[in-house]
């Protein structure tokens, strides 16, 4: 489960730092006369890394929290026998 948390970030984190949005780049020459480029550009918004950097850490944390916790030898003995269906 923790590594389809991990893969689910990661794919996010790689969508949001890949993602584009189209802006109007405007000019203004000497006199003050401000000019627009009928072209649109792509661009990346200025939160892009931000948020890819901030889901992968959500990701991780999740992820860590899924994994079972470390106990000593005794108790992953335990654990194991627990499981065994005999």
């Amino acid at each position: 489960m923790a590594g389809v948390v991990v893969g689910i970030s990661a794919s996010g984190a790689v969508w949001l730092y890949t993602y584009r949005a189209h802006d109007l780049i405007r000019f203004i020459d000497t006199n003050g006369v401000e000019y627009s480029d009928p072209r649109r550009v792509s661009v990346q918004p200025w939160w892009g890394v931000y948020a890819a950097l901030a889901l992968l850490a959500v990701g991780l944390a999740a992820a860590v929290s899924l994994l079972p916790s470390r106990t000593t030898r005794r108790g992953e003995l335990r654990s194991l026998r627990a499981l065994d269906p005999r």
